[in-house]
């Protein structure tokens, strides 16, 4: 309670407020996210995410703009948005060489170019190999 001439100072929420966008990990995944720092402001502080969450931190998202609305118990708000990008899809072109009559191991695939995703990249082939080109393969040659 206070007297005559007194007064309570109220900090807007927001004042202190800050957030941090994580980008999407691989193309077309929900592993964005936006960790929020709000300060000032009276409890209980509530949020509202564009997407419909109500968390203070928005995590599992894919890309997009977010926008979020902070409010504290006197109705004082604040309005930011964050933009979690993603790579681009990952594009590769690979050249195939099938084995012949006489090389019935000479099948091989050669990676002609790679884009998009975010480099390095890995490789694993069915046959267990990690390079990026595969030989030695066999298969059923047309004679």
């Amino acid at each position: 309670m206070y007297g005559p001439g007194q007064w309570e100072h109220q900090q807007p929420v927001g004042s202190g407020s800050d957030g941090v966008a994580t980008n999407v990990k691989c193309y077309g995944t929900q592993t964005g996210s936006v960790v929020l720092s709000v300060s000032g402001g009276t409890p209980p502080i509530g949020y509202q995410w564009s997407n419909g969450a109500t968390t203070k931190d928005l995590v599992n998202v894919g890309a997009g703009v977010y926008t979020v609305t902070v409010r504290d118990a006197n109705g004082c708000q604040s309005v930011s948005s964050y933009t979690i990008s993603q790579p681009t899809e990952i594009a590769a072109v690979f050249q195939p060489t099938l084995p012949t009559c006489s090389n019935l191991t000479g099948g091989s695939v050669r990676l002609v170019s790679i884009s998009g995703g975010t480099a390095p990249y890995s490789y694993t082939w069915s046959t267990g190999s990690t390079a990026s080109s595969i030989s030695g393969l066999s298969g059923a040659p047309i004679c």
